[in-house]
């Protein structure tokens, strides 16, 4: 009996922390998705993704998050968070809000956003934005503006006159 359901938690154990493991799975042909956002951030990702150059942004970081360390710590953190506070806004929803005043403030005062322009945090993200950005764009568009730079340096170049 005992080890039985030692048996079924650890499978249980097992199957939560493979659904946190796993990357989420792209839009499918089907429609069905799972994203980083959740199910109402996906209807909202789809649309972002819609704007003509930002589809290569929001892949771009997709993928570097993909592969981040701290997706794996991230996706553990929230469903804790989850597990715990589900019972509590069922219970006392006003304690939660009360609390989330609490945490906002402290967010507010100690001001987070400054630390996440970090060099060494986005130091991972914009090299792959960049090269995103140059294997999407034709070869044509980077061959206008060599070819301009270039014409406006022979031009700039045999006009200069001295005074």
């Amino acid at each position: 009996m005992m080890a039985d359901r030692l048996a079924a938690s650890r499978e249980r154990l097992r199957q939560a922390m493979q659904v946190i493991v796993k990357p989420p799975q792209r839009a499918t042909a089907g429609g069905a998705s799972s994203s980083l956002f959740g199910a109402t951030g996906s209807a909202w990702l789809e649309s972002l993704k819609s704007v003509p150059g930002i589809n290569i942004i929001v892949d771009a970081v997709t993928s570097w998050w993909m592969r981040h360390p701290l997706r794996l710590a991230s996706g553990v953190a929230s469903d804790a968070a989850r597990a715990a506070l589900q019972p509590v806004a069922q219970k006392n929803p006003v304690a939660l809000v009360l609390g989330a005043l609490v945490l906002g403030a402290v967010v507010v005062w100690t001001r987070p956003w400054r630390w996440v322009a970090r060099p060494a945090l986005l130091a991972g993200l914009f090299p792959q934005v960049l090269s995103k950005v140059i294997a999407h764009a034709p070869v044509s568009s980077w061959l206008s503006v060599l070819s301009s730079l270039t014409d406006g340096q022979h031009k700039s170049g045999g006009t200069s006159t001295a005074p």
